[in-house]
């Protein structure tokens, strides 16, 4: 029996036949392809950030006109969701030990200000949105609460008050996006000399009978 993964890949290459028809289109040997769809796929994530950002900077700080409980549930899904995302361009849960972006080659002594961005968001991930804990994300306060105006002064409540950091500032957000410019930036050249590597070894050294079974048809 077919499992999942076979099938989306199934659906995956019946798009591609129906989608780009001005071209031959050949499928990547794992071998090759490993690395492209390790940093094709953070690519991705970059620029979704980046939509992201822009949408809070637009949502947040220039749309007043709604009911504020809604506003900081939109708010915070969609930064809770910048952080995951940006977390996955620098780990890999998976067993295949895809490609990631490693710190020491995305950051030098030269933009120690994006080290700081980065490091700030991560802090958030590792201890706010992926692990609850005591941290300065997510600072909490438990109290009694007793009538001042009741008869039975036993009648209690039991109450907690949070200070969260759900809610980025405009700052942190204009950081955010200078960011990611940066690591697309660092992407965009990675992808180059691997698909450069790639072409020179498919058209120098693949037999070409082989490169026609590669055909997606």
């Amino acid at each position: 029996m077919e499992n999942e993964r076979n099938k989306l890949i199934r659906e995956i290459l019946f798009k591609i036949t129906k989608e780009e028809i001005n071209t031959f289109n050949y499928l990547l040997p794992k071998v090759f392809s490993k690395k492209i769809i390790s940093y094709m796929s953070i690519r991705e994530d970059l620029l979704l950030i980046i939509k992201q950002v822009n949408f809070l900077l637009d949502y947040k700080y220039k749309v007043v006109l709604i009911d504020q409980n809604y506003r900081e549930a939109v708010v915070q899904g969609i930064w809770s969701s910048i952080v995951i995302t940006y977390g996955r361009c620098f780990t890999d849960a998976s067993k295949s030990s895809k490609s990631k972006l490693e710190p020491l080659e995305c950051f030098s002594h030269k933009n120690e200000t994006l080290k700081i961005t980065h490091d700030y968001i991560m802090s958030i991930r590792h201890n706010f949105v992926a692990h609850r804990g005591e941290t300065e994300h997510d600072v909490s306060v438990a109290y009694m609460k007793i009538p001042k105006f009741e008869s039975n002064p036993r009648k209690t409540e039991f109450r907690i008050k949070s200070i969260r950091t759900v809610s980025p500032k405009e700052k942190i957000l204009l950081n955010c996006k200078e960011l990611i410019t940066h690591l697309l930036k660092i992407v965009e050249s990675k992808l180059q000399k691997q698909t450069e590597k790639i072409h020179k070894v498919i058209f120098n050294d693949l037999d070409p009978e082989l490169l026609n079974e590669l055909l997606i048809i």
